[in-house]
C-alpha cells in the first residue's frame, strides 16, 4: 500500500527519535512493564484506548530507565512503541473501529531478565450522542521471556572460598526462555460535560487466561490477572490555562498501587509557537494497602501541532531513598497524531480528551 507524503514524514522522524533512544542505551535492561506517564502510553493503559484520539493514526513511544543509582551497571530499562489507526467503514454511522499494534522490550536485574512482547489490539468506539462515547477493546499477543543463568551464582558454585562461575550450578529442569500467549480486555468512557469540563475513565483486565509463567519444567506458576482502573478530567480555566488531574489504580494479587496527580496547561497564542501547549505538574505513586508514598513524579512537556513530548523523573521518597539517594529514574514519551491526505469514507464526530 502506498504511503502518502504526510504519513511518511512523521513516521521517519518518529523512527529516528525512537532509534536514538535505543542507541543511547544499547543494553536495554525485565520487570512488569509500567510507566509513570501512564496517560501517554495508551495501548499499555487500556485496550479500549486503541483509536481513541482525534485523527486517523497515532504513533507513540515511551522509554524508562530506573534504579541506576542502585545498580549502575544493570539499570532497569523499558522501551515501548505502538501504532493505532482508524479502520475505514461505511456501515457504522455512530462510531468507529480501530486497530493497534504495540511492541515492548524490558530488561531488569543482574540476570538480564528480558521480556519482549508484541500485541495486536482492536477497539470499537460508540457515540451515544455528540458528547458521550463508550469504548470496548481487546488485545492479544505473544510474550517471550529470557534469563541469563551465567550471571547468577548457585550454592554448588561455592568452592569453599569464592563463588566460581566455572563450576556447574548443579540445577536441573531450568529453561533459559519461555513463551506464552497473553490476552486483555477493557472498557472506556469519554464525555464532554460542558464547554469547560470534560471527563474520561476506563477499566481493564490484563492476563485474562492467567498463562503459566515459569522457567522450570513441570512447575505451575500462573500469572495472576491485573486490574487497572483509570479516570481523569480536563478543566479549561480560561482561554490559555487548563488543569488535567488523573489517577490510576492497579491491583494484582496482594499488590495494589495508586498513581495520582495533575498537570496545568498553558497555551501560547503569540509568536512562532502560537497554539503550542506547555504543561507541567506532578504525580505521586503509592501503595494502596498502607498509603506509603513511593515516589514523587514531577512532569513537564510540550504539545505543538501534531506532536506531544513528555518528560518526567521519579524521585524516590520511600525508605529506599537511603540506597537510591532519591534518584528513581527518568522517563520520556513522544506521540504523533496525524491524518491521511485522503479522507476516510466516514469520520464520526467523537469527543476526544487531550491527555
Amino acid at each position: 500500500m502506498k504511503l502518502y507524503l504526510p504519513l511518511k514524514r512523521p513516521i521517519i522522524l518518529f523512527t529516528l527519535v525512537m532509534a536514538g533512544l535505543i542507541l543511547i542505551s544499547p543494553e536495554m535492561k525485565a520487570q512488569d512493564i509500567h510507566f509513570s506517564q501512564f496517560y501517554n502510553s495508551p495501548l499499555t493503559l487500556n485496550p479500549a484506548m486503541t483509536g481513541n484520539f482525534d485523527g486517523t493514526y497515532r504513533l507513540a513511544g515511551n522509554y524508562r530507565r530506573q534504579w541506576a543509582s542502585i545498580h549502575p551497571n544493570t539499570p532497569f530499562e523499558t522501551f515501548a512503541a505502538s501504532v493505532d489507526m482508524e479502520i475505514p467503514n461505511n456501515l457504522i454511522k455512530s462510531g468507529k473501529i480501530a486497530w493497534g499494534l504495540q511492541f515492548f522490550n524490558d530488561q531488569s536485574g543482574l540476570s538480564n531478565l528480558t521480556n519482549q512482547s508484541i500485541f495486536g489490539s482492536l477497539a470499537y468506539h460508540h457515540a451515544i450522542n455528540k458528547d458521550h462515547v463508550v469504548s470496548i477493546g481487546f488485545q492479544g499477543g505473544l510474550v517471550n521471556k529470557r534469563i541469563d543463568y551465567s550471571r547468577l551464582t548457585f550454592n554448588n558454585q561455592f568452592d569453599g572460598q569464592i563463588f566460581s562461575s566455572d563450576l556447574p550450578h548443579g540445577e536441573s529442569g531450568m529453561n533459559e526462555s519461555m513463551s506464552y500467549m497473553d490476552f486483555q480486555a477493557g472498557l472506556g468512557w469519554t464525555s464532554v460535560l460542558n464547554e469547560k469540563l470534560s471527563a474520561f475513565g476506563g477499566i481493564a483486565m490484563f492476563h485474562l487466561t492467567q498463562p503459566n509463567e515459569s522457567f522450570l519444567n513441570q512447575t505451575d506458576n500462573p500469572l495472576e490477572s491485573r486490574l487497572a482502573v483509570h479516570a481523569g478530567t480536563q478543566y479549561k480555566v480560561n482561554e490559555k490555562v487548563g488543569v488535567v488531574p488523573s489517577v490510576i489504580f492497579m491491583s494484582q494479587r496482594k499488590a495494589q498501587e495508586i498513581n495520582l496527580g495533575a498537570s496545568a496547561t498553558y497555551e501560547l497564542q503569540e509568536g512562532k509557537l502560537s497554539q503550542a501547549v506547555l504543561y507541567f505538574g506532578s504525580w505521586f505513586r503509592m501503595s494502596a494497602g498502607n498509603s506509603i508514598i513511593d515516589a514523587a513524579i514531577p512532569t513537564t512537556g510540550l504539545q505543538y501541532k501534531n506532536w506531544k513530548l513528555g518528560l518526567s523523573y521519579d524521585v524516590n521518597i520511600s525508605s529506599l531513598n537511603e540506597a537510591s539517594t532519591y534518584r528513581g529514574g527518568p522517563e520520556i514519551s513522544l506521540i504523533y497524531i496525524g491524518n491521511l491526505s485522503k479522507p476516510l469514507p466516514i469520520n464520526p464526530v467523537l469527543p476526544c480528551i487531550r491527555y
